[in-house]
């Protein structure tokens, strides 16, 4: 989106030191400090200049944008315009998409047991109810094996699901809040737990009791987290320009030429905005799955 005007350098506030990165002798840098969110995102951070300028493929990617479709004069990068608060500065946010936890070694497997569940059922006859526990407890710990490079250390809340295989037929998803840190640990919570009754028709002189499937896991689980660089990123340059993609150079006027513009960085495609903190650990499970009753004559 093109602005008329430019604010005069004095109206700039949090200003630091340029940064060091220069793309020719025609390109300068400017660092913000990243405006403050009103209300805390666990899912989203915002990041100052340098640090998007750390994600090399996608800068690189976005100055070769900004070349083609509004020309390749002087210019500054800025990360906020106090006179255009509406527009979204540089962020850095973590997908909706759940995080599928992989088997590091996808040979590995859980045990399988039968065991007797809800008691049983003697001394007398007719259709009789019996309680079990259905669901899936357990705890995963990873830790942080590889951070994105992106130039900072927050926390970020994302959803894991387990491996189908701990699971058996149900896919279970819990939160967790996984910091950006080499080395850092977390820990998953997942209890997904009910009561369910059921009927057995007992015959006289019979005995019956519920036999359910007890799957336990200790496995290792690998998994990784994306972050997506999102927002605008303001781009001011030393004499008017226009956008070569909307305008003709023999028939722009006058007021289509501008000094700044916001420039949208989901112009780039997400592969190049993308980073990702991969993770690994233990997975310890206990789940009660499928149940039937089994019934036996008394005395035998």
């Amino acid at each position: 989106m093109p602005l008329p005007e430019a604010p005069q350098q004095n109206d700039i506030h949090e200003l630091l030191e340029p940064d060091q990165a220069f793309y020719g002798d025609k390109v300068q840098s400017l660092v913000l400090e990243p405006r403050k969110q009103a209300a805390t995102d666990p899912q989203c951070r915002d990041l100052a200049l340098e640090q998007v300028q750390s994600v090399k493929e996608f800068w690189s990617a976005f100055v070769t944008y900004v070349d083609e479709r509004y020309g390749n004069g002087t210019r500054k990068y800025l990360t906020i315009d106090n006179h255009y608060e509406d527009v979204r500065s540089p962020r850095v946010c973590t997908t909706s998409a759940v995080i599928q936890v992989k088997l590091k070694d996808p040979s590995s497997n859980c045990d399988v047991v039968n065991v007797t569940a809800g008691g049983n059922i003697s001394g007398t006859h007719g259709i009789m109810s019996l309680m079990i526990q259905m669901g899936l407890k357990g705890t995963s710990t990873y830790t942080i094996n590889e951070q994105a490079r992106i130039g900072l250390r927050d926390a970020f809340r994302a959803s894991i699901r387990l491996p189908d295989i701990v699971s058996g037929r149900e896919q279970y998803t819990s939160t967790a809040s996984i910091i950006n840190s080499q080395y850092a640990s977390f820990e998953v919570q997942y209890e997904e737990t009910v009561t369910t009754t059921f009927n057995v028709t007992v015959a006289e002189n019979q005995t019956c009791e519920a036999v359910q499937a007890v799957r336990s896991c200790n496995l290792q689980g690998t998994g990784k987290m994306p972050l997506v660089v999102k927002g605008k990123i303001w781009v001011e340059f030393e004499d008017r320009t226009y956008d070569h993609w909307q305008f003709d150079k023999k028939n722009v006027t006058a007021d289509k030429k501008h000094f700044k513009f916001d420039v949208d960085t989901e112009e780039i495609k997400p592969s190049l905005r993308t980073l990702y903190s991969t993770f690994e650990g233990s997975i310890s499970t206990i789940s009660h799955e499928q149940y039937k009753s089994v019934c036996r004559d008394d005395g035998l």
